[in-house]
């Protein structure tokens, strides 16, 4: 966000798609569950967004069901940290996952 690339949204990976913003990020906690029971089978540490659709080509196909989902694409630097595991909200099985899957699309990328 601080890049101001919640705005940089593509279809199915194809530039030149604008009017699609990122509103709200967070992630899920017992707290927030409360006033989300609609999530409540979501785990908590779940990455959880919302787009707004200002575009109304896009819209369209939203509505006609021709788009039904999206994905995130990233991109970063990994730095090595002396930071203890036990000081991230994170369980340790959660740290491995996103450990593993951040390896995981390194190596095809």
């Amino acid at each position: 966000m601080k890049d101001k690339n919640n705005a940089s949204v593509n279809i199915n990976h194809t530039d030149g798609t604008s009017g699609i913003y990122l509103i709200e990020s967070f992630l899920m906690r017992d707290n927030l569950r409360l006033n989300l029971p609609e999530f409540e089978d979501v785990e908590n540490g779940s990455w959880m967004t919302s787009y707004k659709v200002d575009n109304p080509e896009v819209w369209k196909k939203i509505q006609a069901g021709n788009l039904n989902g999206y994905s995130i694409e990233i991109s970063g630097t990994l730095a090595k940290t002396n930071k203890a595991l036990s000081s991230y909200p994170f369980t340790r099985e959660q740290l491995r996952e996103i450990y593993q899957t951040i390896n995981f699309l390194i190596r095809n990328e």
